[in-house]
């Protein structure tokens, strides 16, 4: 009889994986962890600051993270059916270890997919410690048909201070107030001005992939202070408390 199990199991290994002589159906081993890889490394005498650029491993793997999280897929979906598509090859991320703990800042880019659609949205996404806040906007290059829904932020970059909703804190019903990207501009161009202003002439011709193109161009040059830019504003801007709508 057990030449006749080996036979079997012979016969049916490709439809059957992991099948060994024994007759015992082998699991497939879990993939492979992500090797964290930044591509730049900051450190000082209490921090290390690292920036994962668009295209990283790590950045798409952070992504597949974040989606299977609820709230942060909600919005995403939010957007898609709005006429977004997520640009995983568009995405980064900031990591920071020091003595609070760890943070992590995930920024998620959705490029226009309709005719008619042409904002690109950023939706950051800043955990720290456990907790995790959620702030998406809508960056144009002009104001268009309802100027009262978008803040100038340059010559041609324009901001909406509530793209689609408001945005969500961890427990899922609580809304950062309206100016989070207006503040971290503000805080990336006081921070290292030299940097923001090169990048903003290096992102001219980017088109709609300008706002991402500025703050992963300047991350590139000063990871560290692009990520406490994020922190700051998440940790010090006032808590709204709302229901978020989840259609």
């Amino acid at each position: 009889r057990l030449w006749w199990l080996s036979a079997m199991c012979m016969l049916a290994l490709g439809a059957v994986p992991g099948c060994n002589e024994s007759g015992v159906v082998a699991e497939s081993p879990p993939p492979a962890p992500t090797v964290k890889s930044p591509d730049r490394v900051e450190s000082g005498s209490r921090r290390v600051s690292s920036y994962y650029a668009p295209g990283n491993p790590y950045v798409l793997q952070s992504i597949d993270e974040l989606l299977a999280r609820r709230d942060v897929a909600t919005i995403v979906g939010n957007f898609e059916r709005s006429g977004f598509e997520l640009v995983r090859a568009e995405c980064l991320v900031l990591e920071e270890r020091g003595p609070e703990g760890e943070a992590r800042v995930t920024v998620l880019t959705l490029a226009p997919l309709m005719p008619g659609v042409s904002e690109t949205v950023l939706i950051a996404c800043v955990e720290q410690n456990g907790e995790i806040v959620i702030a998406p906007a809508a960056f144009r290059g002009s104001p268009g048909e309802h100027p009262d829904d978008f803040l100038q932020m340059g010559e041609n970059l324009w901001v909406s201070r509530s793209p689609l909703g408001p945005a969500l804190a961890a427990a899922d019903v609580a809304q950062v107030d309206d100016e989070f990207w207006i503040r971290i501009l503000n805080c990336i161009n006081v921070s290292v001005p030299a940097a923001a202003g090169a990048c903003l002439v290096t992102c001219w011709f980017t088109l709609g992939e300008y706002p991402i193109c500025v703050i992963s161009c300047v991350a590139a040059q000063s990871a560290a202070v692009v990520i406490r830019c994020y922190i700051q504003v998440a940790t010090t801007m006032p808590i709204k408390p709302k229901i978020p709508k989840q259609d």
